[in-house]
């Protein structure tokens, strides 16, 4: 399956993954698979991801960002300064 992350809690570890069909699906940081010494989502990422049936519900596992989303607050550098040699 695929997805957006909707929302990641990083003091929780946990947040809702929104999938194609406009449903939520709750994803734990023990279910994401990384790399990184950190295992966060944020906001817009895009995922792949497993789906199974828990006693409290439906939860995703093997969690794999696919495209990162876009940093927010981070302003990004203008054409001029991108365009300089040093």
């Amino acid at each position: 399956m695929n997805g957006i992350v909707k929302i990641f809690k990083k003091s929780k570890g946990y947040g809702f993954i929104l999938m194609e069909d406009g449903s939520e699906i709750y994803v734990h940081f023990n279910d994401i698979i990384t790399e990184e010494k950190y295992k966060v989502l944020n906001k817009g990422d895009k995922v792949n991801f497993e789906i199974i049936e828990t006693e409290k519900g439906q939860k995703a596992v093997n969690v794999i960002i696919t495209e990162h989303a876009p940093l927010e607050g981070v302003p990004k550098k203008p054409e001029w300064y991108r365009r300089r040699s040093f």
